[in-house]
């Protein structure tokens, strides 16, 4: 698809979209998340927001705004938001995504909660990642109020053992889970 359909620099544009530029890298392998240099969990996140804000990207950032003691906003923060993608697009994205969690290599890992005694199932979306040699797995994911990334490996290029394997969709899940106490299903 991507050779004979999308083509690598329309790829590479929408990636720029997102805030991610890899212009330097025009190569069949970024189809399957083959790119040379890496990228930190805070920009999968910005570019997994995408698929939960109806094809806009908002840059991600440390804070919107630092008031003084007096109230007085001595710093402000704007999100910088681009429209990357059409919702009917992101509407056929949201829906594969979703399949990955309840079918597919993140089934068993959705943000599930207990309310009144009851299972509240909250709808969740994402994309489990290896690279080479299971040294690095990922999870990134949504539901209709956060978007969150997981990263888990070593700082040293070791490979993982089989027990490691699902620990990047038990860290989110497990952080998503806590941030969504309280919550009801959208």
């Amino acid at each position: 698809l991507l050779k004979n359909h999308v083509g690598l620099d329309t790829a590479l544009d929408y990636l720029s979209k997102m805030n991610l530029d890899r212009s330097d890298e025009k190569y069949l392998s970024i189809a399957m998340g083959g790119f040379t240099k890496g990228m930190t969990p805070l920009q999968m996140a910005g570019a997994y927001m995408v698929f939960a804000n109806k094809g806009v990207y908002t840059k991600p950032v440390l804070y919107t705004e630092v008031k003084d003691n007096n109230g007085k906003v001595i710093l402000s923060n704007k999100p910088v938001r681009t429209q990357v993608f059409s919702e009917q697009t992101v509407f056929i994205m949201d829906s594969l995504l979703e399949d990955v969690v309840k079918s597919g290599t993140a089934r068993g890992f959705g943000v599930t909660l207990k309310k009144d005694g009851k299972t509240v199932t909250i709808p969740t979306a994402g994309k489990t990642g290896t690279s080479d040699s299971n040294k690095d797995k990922w999870f990134c994911g949504f539901t209709p109020y956060y978007v969150g990334a997981t990263w888990y490996g070593y700082d040293k290029n070791i490979q993982l053992g089989s027990g490691e394997y699902s620990m990047a969709l038990k860290i989110w899940n497990a952080v998503m889970t806590k941030a969504h106490q309280g919550l009801d299903a959208k």
